[in-house]
């Protein structure tokens, strides 16, 4: 509740990368601890796994447990929604059932191995938010399909231009903040219109009259 609260003040992506960075650290400490490095049993080994554990439910409740649904039912076209959030609601609960099915074995196999599995698929998570996922706090959801349309429009990568003709390095596809920037753009021309075509009916009706 309290992530839901902070969703439009903080912003999905900040929540998200929060949420992966503590999970983050519960996976390394729970990789690190289960290979036996500190021993294996004791009081010491018992709190470590249990405070891992607790930090990354916090870290799910932050990020991917209440913001994944937020953000599904934002971003698919007002046409196609109800049967794209099927889709991906449907597709989030199998994949939940093929890791409830598998965990069992993985745990069964290593310890360690299953832990830091998990760990690359964080910091996976993480470059798929940063070069994907586009912050959506604060806009309608008519905004909304306005951007992704230009989100799908931009290319695989960015040069980032230092000096001119110089390309130092490569942003990640599809940067938000600039779809943002250039729809608060379109936003302030159309409002600039608006005004432009009000003010030009009130002096026509005026000399009229």
């Amino acid at each position: 509740m309290i992530a839901v609260r902070y969703a439009d003040d903080r912003g999905r992506r900040e929540l998200l990368f929060a949420g992966c960075a503590l999970m983050g650290v519960a996976l390394l400490s729970l990789t690190v601890v289960t290979t036996g490095v500190f021993g294996s049993s004791g009081t010491a080994y018992e709190w470590s796994i249990l405070g891992s554990m607790f930090v990354y439910i916090g870290g799910y409740q932050v990020g991917f447990g209440p913001v994944t649904w937020t953000i599904i039912s934002e971003i698919f076209p007002l046409r196609q929604r109800g049967k794209a959030l099927s889709f991906a609601v449907f597709t989030n609960f199998a994949c939940n059932t093929i890791v409830s099915f598998g965990a069992d074995d993985l745990l069964a196999f290593s310890l360690p191995f299953t832990f830091a599995l998990f760990l690359l698929l964080d910091v996976y998570a993480v470059y798929f938010v940063y070069g994907n996922v586009p912050e959506t706090k604060g806009l309608s959801l008519e905004q909304i399909t306005m951007m992704l349309e230009k989100f799908a429009e931009m290319p695989m990568r960015q040069p980032i231009k230092a000096d001119e003709g110089e390309t130092k390095g490569f942003l990640p596809r599809r940067d938000s903040a600039a779809i943002l920037g250039a729809l608060e753009d379109m936003q302030a021309v159309e409002a600039t219109e608006e005004e432009d075509n009000s003010d030009y009916g009130t002096s026509t009706n005026t000399r009229r009259s």
